[in-house]
């Protein structure tokens, strides 16, 4: 079980997987399955975020994820990608990758804002500013984010991690190129004694079509494997717009032909926005919900759906509605979908307590922003989990 201060563990974790497969030591990768298997299966945030409790910036117990009293510093999840990075060099799984990604997408970039100057220390998932200015128990989750920390570690953290994601997107086993995350740009590699460069064309995570050209000297044989998210329940690869063979192992698409140059692959990741549950045992989300696209998590920000997110709740037909503004946030998918308010109409200030009370509410047009987006306008209040009426 993981326990104790989340940045130092996963530290320690990484630097055991290394030892593990330098060493061959059976024993060793075993412990480090087992502390990966408990950290993202009951100790992780929808985000990727590890770490719950503010005493000790640590892990506490199993299942244990409060959303508005939550640690989960930046480090943390940058952490927690090393030790996944490490893991994938010794058995190529999409498990691994894929919590690269949540992380990535969600729990590390939320940390840092849009213009790169301010930084969250700590990523809550439900924020009343009320709360963290008045109750010292919530004083550590911040409205917005600072200019620099007295313990700073999360800035250049975040930035040495995103100068290097290139070692992250991709790896090389023997003959085989691993593609683990689908980000824009090019990647030179040596193959079959082959100099080989790749061009990734994508608007992802925004888009659902990913294009990856070859330009190479003549032809080539090798195998390419490309990731699987585990979002996605419906996906189409394709070499030159034609149907391919291919082999799934371990969340990896596997094609191994003779490729030529000019030879394009053409990804489609369906999409659709996905109402999520945590498990039941996750006492905080009993009754609620959270709103997913692709790799990333969204909230709903007071900023554009008014105060008291907490008495929000999402309709049993939301209809979600998506779309690209190229000008809000820098650039992003905006989700929206219907919902309903609690009403206060029926109480005043001095009913503290009622029987029969009579509960009505009001039909609400709800607007999600991507969660790594929160806090880049004005301060206010900010929900991931919401309630909903159907369960």
């Amino acid at each position: 079980m993981a326990v104790g201060h989340a940045v130092r563990a996963v530290y320690l974790y990484s630097g055991m997987a290394d030892v593990a497969k330098e060493t061959n030591d059976d024993e060793l990768l075993e412990v480090c399955k087992r502390l990966w298997r408990n950290m993202t299966r009951k100790q992780m945030y929808i985000t990727g975020g590890i770490g719950s409790s503010q005493y000790g910036e640590a892990f506490t117990y199993d299942y244990d994820l409060p959303n508005d009293t939550i640690y989960a510093e930046t480090c943390a999840s940058i952490g927690l990608v090393f030790f996944a990075r490490r893991m994938l060099e010794i058995t190529p799984k999409s498990e691994y990758a894929d919590v690269m990604e949540k992380a990535l997408y969600n729990g590390i970039i939320s940390g840092m804002s849009l213009d790169g100057t301010k930084f969250f220390y700590v990523n809550p998932l439900e924020v009343v500013p009320e709360a963290s200015e008045k109750d010292h128990l919530r004083a550590h989750v911040k409205v917005e984010r600072q200019k620099w920390f007295g313990c700073a570690c999360c800035p250049p953290n975040i930035a040495r991690l995103l100068s290097s994601i290139g070692g992250y997107a991709y790896s090389l086993k023997e003959n085989t190129l691993f593609m683990h995350l689908y980000i824009g740009g090019e990647i030179s590699v040596n193959l079959s004694s082959k100099d080989i460069t790749l061009s990734v064309s994508s608007n992802y995570p925004w888009s659902e079509n990913i294009n990856i050209s070859l330009n190479m000297k003549g032809e080539s044989t090798f195998e390419f494997a490309l990731r699987i998210p585990e979002w996605c329940r419906s996906y189409n690869i394709k070499v030159n717009n034609q149907e391919v063979e291919y082999e799934m192992f371990d969340g990896y698409v596997y094609i191994i032909k003779t490729w030529e140059n000019n030879d394009e692959i053409n990804i489609y990741f369906e999409m659709p926005v996905e109402i999520m549950t945590a498990n039941p045992s996750v006492r905080e989300n009993i009754g609620k919900v959270a709103i997913m696209r692709g790799p990333i998590v969204y909230c709903l920000e007071e900023e554009d759906n008014g105060r008291d997110l907490y008495s929000v709740y999402l309709s049993e037909n939301p209809e979600f509605t998506y779309e690209y503004e190229k000008d809000l946030l820098e650039g992003v998918v905006t989700i929206e979908g219907n919902g309903k308010i609690l009403l206060k109409k029926n109480w005043d200030e001095d009913s503290l307590y009622k029987s029969n009370a009579e509960i009505k509410f009001e039909d609400k047009k709800l607007k999600w922003i991507p969660y790594y987006s929160w806090a880049n306008r004005n301060p206010g209040e900010m929900i991931v989990w919401l309630r909903n009426t159907y369960l």
